[in-house]
């Protein structure tokens, strides 16, 4: 490797160098059975330690200890983080890793504490591996991370994850957030792996899941944040050590299998209100202040839009969830002052070299129609109808009937001519729609304008043309024509339907 090449907040390039002796301080039981002949057979390699924190650990867990064990890798050691199990698992791992350690937590505090002891008690190791309980590495994964950390001087590495039960569907290979720090994957649900995203590249966070990081950034940025709990420490750590400088890569040769029944990181204990605010404290957290002042009010307008078409679809939990989530986040604010402080003074990249690496459009308007629309499912359907629909309606169009539909159409858009192409009238009609921003603020304020002004609230009229004015991006006196303009086909359709209802079909 290039000995000039600059140093990134990651700390300076590693390299090859001799491996030196890792010093666990703490550790309840260590079996030592075997470890002397480990340590004469060390290559030249950077020392690693692989850390897996577990809570009441199911039957996956001798796999995954087999696996760490069996590793192609001349100097890694095991340390394994019982995060308060009710029954001691000590045990177990003698039986499957008599070289590993083992640290025991009287009472459980979260997967981010937990992991986060190996800052004062593991001393020696260049590279701390995380993975999850139910993680299965291939044989030579660490070696290909820790080789791509090394050639790249990346600061995080992760790997591709594929599903246990059948290697051959991807469940992860990297991830990014979109501006607003909603998480995003270019996995597709149950996609194949057809090595269509097998290139190295940078990332702009990894799971935990598996997950290599430099001891020395670790260190630096303070690791994993507890208060990011649920759900997002993996995407704040992933931030705060790209405004750092740190470069976070995915090497997709390096492969581990997931049985994606592990989800430790407290989501068992959690629930999606709290989900909710830890993904926006990771907004908080990490983005610039004047960045923020857009950011925030965008997130929480989307946010409201996502909760009241969730409440509307029937899903009222999911919305409530939305609003408590920022109740949340904003409540958190004065208690995540440090955690904001101390990230921001390890700052060395800009907001805007930052948005770079993360997903134009928003991950939360994607999740909504994927999820709750089920917009693939209805595309395609909406695609076959569609060709089927062509294929009918040529046929129609050339009947009587239809060439005389096809001439009341073109009688009403030229008499509505006007209608279309010009401003729509006040007197005796719609009135000009306030902006979304008027909108918002009479609708808030307690002090109504009309006649002389009166202590009351405005109507809730306000509240739904600045909602749909937002969709339009401010845009209300499109909004307000397309409303007024839209009504006419549907006034004809439902005088149809009605027709239709009366008379029978025919």
């Amino acid at each position: 490797m290039d000995s000039e090449a600059p140093e990134t907040p990651g700390g300076p390039d590693l390299g090859p160098e001799p491996s030196s002796e890792v010093e666990i301080s703490g550790s309840d039981h260590w079996f030592t059975d075997g470890f002397e002949d480990l340590l004469e057979e060390t290559a030249h390699r950077p020392p690693v330690v692989a850390v897996v924190v577990i809570r009441d650990a199911g039957e996956w867990l001798e796999e995954t200890l087999l696996a760490l064990d069996s590793l192609d890798y001349p100097d890694v050691t095991t340390l394994v983080i019982d995060d308060g199990s009710r029954y001691d698992p000590t045990p177990r791992i003698a039986e499957v890793a008599p070289r590993a350690f083992v640290r025991r937590r009287e009472s459980a505090s979260g997967f981010a504490t937990a992991a986060n002891e190996v800052i004062a008690s593991v001393q020696g190791a260049s590279f701390l591996l995380f993975c999850h309980g139910d993680a299965v590495l291939d044989r030579y994964a660490l070696k290909i991370m820790v080789d791509e950390a090394v050639r790249s001087n990346a600061g995080i590495v992760g790997p591709k994850v594929v599903r246990s039960s059948d290697r051959s569907h991807l469940l992860e290979v990297g991830m990014t957030v979109d501006r607003l720090g909603a998480p995003h994957t270019e996995i597709e649900p149950d996609e194949i792996d057809q090595e269509q995203h097998d290139a190295v590249r940078d990332v702009f966070f990894v799971s935990g899941v598996a997950m290599l990081v430099r001891s020395d950034l670790f260190a630096e940025i303070g690791g994993f944040d507890p208060d990011a709990a649920p759900a997002a420490e993996d995407v704040d750590f992933g931030w705060r050590a790209r405004i750092a400088g740190a470069r976070v890569m995915v090497a997709p040769d390096a492969v581990v299998t997931h049985s994606v029944s592990d989800i430790f990181r407290d989501c068992l204990d959690a629930n999606p209100s709290q989900i909710e605010g830890a993904r926006h404290r990771a907004m908080l957290t990490s983005a610039g202040a004047l960045s923020l002042l857009w950011m925030v009010p965008l997130a929480m307008g989307l946010s409201v839009i996502e909760a009241v078409l969730s409440f509307v679809s029937g899903h009222r939990g999911r919305a409530g969830a939305i609003l408590r989530g920022w109740w949340i986040a904003i409540t958190g604010i004065r208690s995540g002052r440090p955690a904001r402080l101390a990230a921001q003074s390890h700052r060395r990249v800009s907001d805007g070299e930052i948005r770079y690496l993360q997903s134009h459009g928003s991950s939360r308007v994607r999740r909504f129609l994927n999820g709750t629309l089920h917009a693939d499912d209805r595309l395609r359907d909406i695609t076959e109808r569609s060709r089927t629909l062509t294929d009918t309606a040529g046929a129609r169009v050339r009947e009587p009937v239809g060439i005389a539909v096809c001439i009341f159409v073109a009688l009403v858009a030229i008499g509505s001519r006007d209608l279309l192409l010009g401003s729509l009238p006040q007197i005796g009609q719609m009135r000009i729609w306030p902006s979304v921003g008027g909108g918002w603020g009479a609708f808030t304020s307690v002090w109504r304008d009309s006649l002389l002004g009166a202590r009351t609230l405005e109507p809730p009229l306000l509240l739904v043309t600045s909602g749909i004015g937002s969709i339009f991006f401010g845009a209300t006196g499109l909004a307000r024509t397309l409303l007024v303009v839209v009504a006419m086909p549907v006034g004809v359709l439902g005088a149809w339907r009605l027709g239709r209802s009366v008379a029978g079909p025919g």
